[in-house]
């Protein structure tokens, strides 16, 4: 469990380019339900690397009271669960580590294969290329002048 108490929230939105967002509170208490206005100076993470947080993501975040009339709170201290690392920081790490073992990654592996099939409709006949069907037309026709 954590041993730090702090509000616990999902990313409504986050617009990486601006560098802000806002956190929906889920729990109860003073902000439950709130939208708490989120700046990446506020995202805590374990290295220098560009912050920024995505839609739908979980995190851990205290809540500060602002003079900015349009927020009156902003989330600081915004982290993974229990302090676990954020999107932003696995999506590093995974980019990384890809990158050092030069494989691609096992997202792409796991496509299904939709190449030409072996047996077309016809049972064990081929299925036929549009290149192949062109090279028998040819070939058909180079025959009927022959004769």
């Amino acid at each position: 469990m954590c041993d730090i108490v702090k509000e616990i929230g999902y990313v409504k939105w986050f617009n990486s380019k601006s560098g802000f967002g806002f956190i929906t509170v889920m729990q109860s208490g003073e902000h439950a339900g709130s939208d708490i206005f989120v700046h990446h100076s506020g995202l805590n993470v374990s290295n220098d690397q560009y912050k920024y947080l995505v839609q739908g993501e979980y995190v851990q975040l205290s809540i500060e009271a602002t003079d900015d009339e349009k927020h009156k709170f902003k989330a600081v201290g915004v982290s993974g669960i229990c302090g676990g690392k954020l999107m932003c920081e696995t999506r590093l790490l995974y980019k990384q580590t890809a990158n050092s073992s030069h494989e691609q990654p096992m997202l792409s592996a796991t496509k299904p294969n939709r190449g030409i099939k072996s047996a077309g409709p016809r049972g064990d006949q081929k299925r036929k290329t549009p290149s192949s069907k062109i090279s028998e037309n040819i070939q058909f026709r180079r025959s009927s002048l022959e004769e």
